[in-house]
């Protein structure tokens, strides 16, 4: 049906900084848990470094939720861009029909 496409290799070609390091593990944590459930001590364990350096790449918290949304929608981009056509319509008529599934007072 749909292509696998590893969203990590399609967007940053194998990136082994700290910086991509410390943004992989916040974008696991906040798809498992939510961006408000997860610290930033937990963030630097999962990627093996200090909370002292996310502070240090990111600023705060917030800036890494920013480049983590950045990067997703990056990588959201690239996977619609490799998709042959057919295979992109035939998903967005699928997320259509999904959508108009899930009561309207469920979106809001």
């Amino acid at each position: 049906m749909f292509s696998l496409l590893n969203v990590s290799s399609t967007i940053d070609g194998g990136d082994l900084t700290a910086r991509a390091t410390i943004r992989n593990a916040a974008l696991r944590l906040f798809a498992d848990h939510g961006h408000d459930a997860v610290t930033v001590r937990e963030i630097a364990t999962q990627a093996g470094v200090s909370p002292a350096l996310v502070l240090h790449h990111f600023g705060s918290k917030d800036g890494l939720r920013t480049e983590v949304d950045a990067f997703a929608a990056q990588a959201f981009g690239a996977i619609f861009e490799a998709l042959p056509t057919e295979e992109l319509a035939e998903m967005l008529a699928g997320g259509a029909s999904t959508a108009r599934a899930i009561p309207r007072a469920a979106r809001s």
